[in-house]
């Protein structure tokens, strides 16, 4: 996607946009480290959030980082 996401903290974050939701909606994800290692999380493009317990330790940063990160995601997959 050529569209870049709106703000710092989401671009310190962002990992990729490949993944779909179950109904099919693409998402963006946000992680701490990389894959495994912290918290992660699914953003999509209604600003649902969904954390990541599988491959992540299952927690959320704190609220101003998922925030920016909501408002960026929605901003980038309405493009």
């Amino acid at each position: 996607m050529s569209t870049r996401l709106s703000n710092k903290i989401a671009r310190q974050y962002f990992l990729h946009d490949c993944d779909t939701h179950e109904d099919g909606q693409r998402c963006c994800f946000f992680t701490e480290g990389g894959e495994r290692a912290g918290w992660g999380f699914w953003v999509r493009a209604d600003g649902t959030v969904d954390c990541d317990e599988i491959s992540s330790s299952g927690d959320m940063p704190p609220g101003t980082i998922v925030a920016a990160c909501v408002r960026a995601a929605v901003r980038y997959l309405r493009h």
